[in-house]
């Protein structure tokens, strides 16, 4: 399990993502979040030559209760960086408190290469 360092009134991570695996279809992650709002956004990152790829995906409660939260993440090559995190209401983007970074490695592995 990867999850952000940033913990949530219950005491557990603001965000975990229980299940990232690799297929051919893409990425699938899944989890729970105490998000705000239960907004839980994604960003893939391919290198500086390719835009960013935003994804907004509902948890099924919001802050500060906790709820689950699943999608599938096209992966348009390899390697990939995906940031996950719950949605700063105030400024846009993905909250740093809330932030797991996952690196998609050439070969399919996933792993964890920072957390807020």
């Amino acid at each position: 399990m990867f999850r952000s360092t940033g913990e949530s009134l219950d005491g557990r991570a603001i965000l975990e993502v229980e299940r990232a695996e690799r297929g051919p279809d893409g990425l699938a992650l899944g989890g729970t979040a105490s998000a705000y709002e239960g907004n839980v956004l994604i960003c893939v990152k391919y290198g500086p030559s390719v835009g960013d790829v935003w994804i907004a995906v509902q948890a099924t409660a919001a802050g500060p209760n906790r709820g689950t939260w699943s999608v599938l993440v096209p992966i348009q090559r390899l390697p990939a960086s995906v940031l996950i995190g719950d949605e700063n209401a105030e400024v846009g983007g993905i909250w740093e408190r809330s932030l797991v970074e996952l690196l998609v490695h050439a070969d399919g592995r996933v792993s964890q290469v920072a957390a807020s």
